[in-house]
């Protein structure tokens, strides 16, 4: 959580000090895994009271009002879930909406953040968003498998529709667990090819 709240404040306070330059977000969406963690997130928001960025005495006192001009969406993986394409009142069909386009898509997601300018994604527990690879003949999949599966599938397709709409234009997923998990379709135990560390 430290080292998310480092690369805001790294985004943030460049963009503070040269408002024009569009290589340094000013927007940022923090996605997790689950509710548990989305609420421990919360620190990472510079208005939070208990925020990270003042506990750690991250940013010195003369960047804070450009810090402040950051702004933070946290939220889990859930937010990416597709929409019906239908009404339906009391399982009956009174409407069609059609598919969401990728800018409404994103304009749903990120309500007040939606902005057409890149954004920066910080994927906690990271190890969970990838692009699953075919399942092979014979592999079967637990019922665990199958939903890790969707979520991977999910969360990243609906980070595709974000960076159609407005662009992302800093993307970094945080792990302890960098590596590809049984039933994902690649050797378990395989480290993610875009490992830094």
């Amino acid at each position: 959580t430290v080292v998310m709240a480092l690369l805001l404040a790294w985004a943030f306070c460049n963009r503070g000090r040269i408002p024009s330059d569009t290589r340094f977000p000013r927007r940022a969406l923090i996605v997790c895994p689950n509710l548990t963690i989305k609420d421990r997130l919360s620190v990472l928001r510079p208005g939070d009271s208990k925020n990270y960025f003042d506990q750690f005495d991250l940013v010195p006192t003369a960047l804070r009002p450009d810090l402040a001009k950051g702004r933070v969406l946290v939220s889990n993986w859930h937010l990416f879930s597709p929409q019906p394409e239908e009404i339906r009142v009391g399982g009956v069909a009174v409407g069609q909406l059609g598919p969401e386009t990728p800018e409404s898509f994103a304009r749903a997601r990120l309500g007040d953040l939606w902005d057409d300018e890149p954004l920066l994604v910080l994927n906690d527990e990271g190890h969970h968003a990838y692009r699953p690879a075919a399942v092979q003949a014979g592999d079967a999949l637990t019922a665990d498998e199958r939903a890790e599966r969707e979520e991977a599938t999910v969360w990243v397709s609906g980070l595709d529709k974000l960076h159609a709409a407005c662009g992302i234009a800093f993307c970094v997923d945080l792990s302890a667990t960098p590596f590809y998990l049984h039933g994902s379709g690649y050797p378990e135990g395989s480290p993610f090819p875009w490992i830094v560390s």
